[in-house]
């Protein structure tokens, strides 16, 4: 990881002015309040796992695949301390995971995320920072699917944002987001580290207690490291939801985006612009379920980041359920898609399809204590060739988590309005460690 940690360094000191001084502003407006607010009872809870599994693929390799038995250690914490006007967070986690009959395909991935928080009769400013690292054989599940090599992506993430409400039925928000992506050895990947910044500007107006409707203006910039490589994305959203029943409800945000991507063309070097425009939206529908069970479908297309020094326009699909059959007894299914596409619609070596599904049923042994038998079927297939990869993967886990402290704190929730136009990007993408060591371990 050395290589990935001094190129993390010389890329903050190398963040643009203008990205620093949002940083600043942001950490002295919401930062200081709650570290100077009364003091009160830091809440935390932990949670640890041990795994057992079989993988007959573990690097989804369509030609030559490598099986291994292996096992999984997890291990996190999560903070959460409020006063009456603010409120803090912290969490961190680590898992590791070992291939008995390939050492070399060993991975760890770490994660470090602090929020802060500050309310007023009106406003709610808000930051979160994230400092995660993971293996390249699982971090570009949503983007490139580059999974040969076992080396190191590094990830950090600056988000401000700020929401104000107007009246009892409108609310404006402005948010703002700096992440930069480095990779270990990235040469012998074929993949570039890179910079994205975003902003955003969107409202909210509620037409009565069941419906909404949003509006979202959006302009993101990414920046490939070490080769020319640049994108702009401007993109417009607009769209509604509506409570159908008291446990269920649904939204849709569509519109379009114009996307401006500049590079240098073989063999002369010379710059060559290319502008192309296409359609983008978020369709969710959530229910929650007898006995604290879920489930949510969501459908996504936008322009996303990727590591081989391009943007891509992606559209995901995915299914979330939650059933707990009985207090003891409980199914957790996680379905989810993506298809891959260059923004102007030509062909590219990164078009591709990818399908994940995780099934898990578990059993709670105690109040603390959970048994937890899992499957998993990975499938990929790049439209350039003529093969795809396939993945399956068992494994048994005995898990442990901490009781919350009585009192403690719940932590912030979009309305519904707010919640499909704040969708991460993916699971195991943008917030890939932060799923597998945070939502995963207190579901």
């Amino acid at each position: 990881m050395g290589g990935a940690r001094r190129r993390a360094l010389t890329g903050a000191l190398a963040w643009p002015a203008h990205l620093g001084a949002i940083v600043s502003v942001a950490f002295a407006m919401v930062a200081a309040p709650p570290l100077t607010a009364a003091q009160t009872t830091w809440h935390m809870q932990p949670a640890v796992s041990l795994g057992l599994g079989y993988d007959d693929n573990v690097t989804l390799d369509p030609d030559d695949p490598i099986s291994s038995f292996g096992a999984s250690l997890s291990a996190a914490v999560r903070g959460e301390r409020a006063t009456e006007n603010a409120a803090m967070g912290l969490r961190a986690g680590l898992n590791l995971d070992i291939y008995f009959d390939e050492r070399d395909l060993d991975t760890f991935a770490g994660l470090i995320g602090w929020d802060a928080t500050r309310f007023s009769e009106r406003s709610r400013w808000r930051l979160d920072t994230r400092l995660s690292t993971e293996s390249t054989l699982t971090s570009e599940t949503a983007t490139t699917g580059v999974t040969g090599l076992n080396e190191q992506q590094l990830q950090i993430a600056v988000e401000p944002s700020w929401a104000y409400r107007l009246s009892e039925r409108a609310i404006v928000d402005v948010s703002a987001g700096f992440e930069g992506t480095f990779y270990e050895d990235s040469g012998d990947l074929g993949l570039n580290d890179y910079y994205t910044g975003t902003l955003s500007l969107g409202g909210d107006y509620r037409l009565s207690e069941r419906a909404g409707t949003t509006a979202t203006f959006s302009y993101e910039r990414y920046d490939a490291r070490g080769i020319a490589s640049e994108a702009e994305t401007l993109g417009a959203l607009f769209g509604g939801d509506y409570q159908l029943s008291q446990t269920t409800a649904l939204g849709a945000l569509a519109g379009v985006r114009r996307t401006e991507v500049t590079r240098s063309a073989a063999p002369n070097g010379l710059r060559v612009t290319e502008d192309s425009t296409g359609p983008t939206y978020s369709v969710w529908l959530g229910k929650q379920l007898a006995r604290g069970g879920s489930f949510q479908l969501e459908a996504l297309r936008e322009v996303t980041p990727s590591g081989t020094a391009e943007v891509l326009d992606t559209t995901s699909l995915a299914f979330w359920l939650s059933y707990p059959f009985s207090e003891r007894w409980g199914l957790d299914l996680r379905l989810q898609g993506y298809r891959n596409r260059d923004p102007s619609g030509e062909a590219s070596t990164s078009d591709r399809k990818y399908a994940d599904g995780d099934l898990t049923l578990s059993y709670a042994l105690s109040e603390a204590w959970r048994l937890t038998l899992g499957y998993r079927y990975r499938w990929q297939e790049y439209d350039e060739l003529s093969r795809s990869a396939e993945g399956n993967t068992v494994t048994l886990t005995l898990a442990w988590t901490g009781r919350a402290p009585e009192g403690a704190p719940g932590g912030w929730a979009p309305r519904p309005g707010q919640a499909g136009r704040n969708l991460p990007r993916s699971p195991d993408s943008r917030l890939g460690i932060q799923t597998q060591l945070d939502a995963a371990m207190w579901q």
